[in-house]
C-alpha cells in the first residue's frame, strides 16, 4: 500500500469517528491533502471541519505518520458541491447540475440539466439546451457538480 492510499483512509476513518461523511479526499504530490465532509441532512459547520482537521493530523499520528509532513485542508462541499457518491445522485435528484466530460462527446464536454439520478449505473440528466434526456457512464464523467439555485 502506498502513503497516498494510507494518508486517505486515515483521513476516512478519522472523519468518520467523528460521525461525519468524506465527500472526497484528493491529494497533489506537494502532500496537500484535501477533504471534504459533509453531515446529512444538516451539513457542516466550521467547528465541524477544524474537529475533522484535528482528528485527522491525530489520525495520522498514531499511526507514525508526521502530520507536520502534510498540508491537511477540510472543506465543506460548498453550494456548488461534487456529486461523488452513489447517495449523492439520489439525494440530489432533480437539482440542476453540470456534467464535465473527460473528453468531448461530439463538440462538447459540458453538459447542464436537471438531475434524474443514476440508472442502470449511468448518470441521467434532462439536459437544458437540447431538452434531451442525456446519459453518461461514470467512466466518461470528469465532475459533475450542483448548479446553486438561489430564491
Amino acid at each position: 500500500m502506498n502513503l497516498e492510499t494510507t494518508v486517505d483512509g486515515i483521513a476516512r476513518r478519522a472523519v468518520a469517528a467523528l460521525g461525519l461523511e468524506v465527500v472526497d479526499v484528493r491529494q497533489d504530490g506537494r502532500r496537500h491533502v484535501r477533504v471534504w465532509i459533509d453531515r446529512e441532512p444538516q451539513g457542516v459547520m466550521i467547528q465541524d471541519c477544524a474537529d475533522a482537521n484535528h482528528g485527522i493530523k491525530r489520525a495520522l499520528a498514531e499511526e507514525g505518520i508526521d502530520p507536520g509532513a502534510f498540508h491537511v485542508e477540510v472543506l465543506s462541499p460548498g453550494l456548488d458541491r461534487p456529486l461523488t457518491r452513489e447517495k449523492d445522485y439520489a439525494r440530489f435528484q432533480g437539482a440542476l447540475v453540470v456534467v464535465h466530460l473527460a473528453k468531448k462527446r461530439g463538440d462538447r464536454r459540458k453538459f447542464r440539466g436537471r438531475l434524474k439520478g443514476l440508472q442502470d449505473g449511468r448518470v441521467v440528466i434532462d439536459e437544458e439546451d437540447t431538452k434531451a434526456e442525456m446519459r453518461f457512464e461514470r467512466h466518461e464523467i470528469d465532475e459533475t457538480r450542483l448548479v446553486p439555485e438561489i430564491k
